[in-house]
């Protein structure tokens, strides 16, 4: 019996520390990434008729946390040239930049994503879109 109780003593003095802050936000500290609507990826847009481009996308749940603002980014190709840049009130699903903004026959990449009230952002990812010539 003296055994067991050592060998289970043992175990728990050995055992690493557990972060207090990984049960309170969970194991992944960021935000879930959001899903976009469209410009579609990869879509051709046709701006002949002027007007707005309206980059759409899905409200995410945050479960650790509300959700402070999103941020959205439109970018020149896949470079770091900024052609918009917003942050947004957290229930945003949608944002409008004029036509006249873009390039006929240029590639441009789009992004959003979230932050939290803990400070932390999603992952963005780009999708792309060209405008017709």
């Amino acid at each position: 019996m003296k055994n067991i109780l050592l060998t289970a003593l043992l175990c728990v003095c050995m055992a690493p520390p557990v972060c207090a802050a990984a049960h309170t936000r969970g194991f992944s500290d960021t935000p879930p990434e959001v899903q976009y609507l469209r410009p579609r990826d990869n879509a051709e847009i046709d701006t002949t008729g002027g007007g707005p481009i309206v980059f759409k996308w899905r409200l995410t749940p945050i479960p650790s946390g509300w959700r402070r603002y999103y941020e959205i980014r439109v970018f020149k190709g896949f470079t770091e040239e900024v052609v918009a840049k917003e942050l947004l009130d957290r229930n945003a699903s949608s944002f409008e930049i004029d036509s006249a903004t873009f390039m006929r026959g240029q590639l441009y990449t789009w992004q959003v994503r979230q932050r939290d009230q803990g400070g932390m952002w999603s992952r963005p990812r780009r999708w792309k879109f060209t405008i017709k010539e």
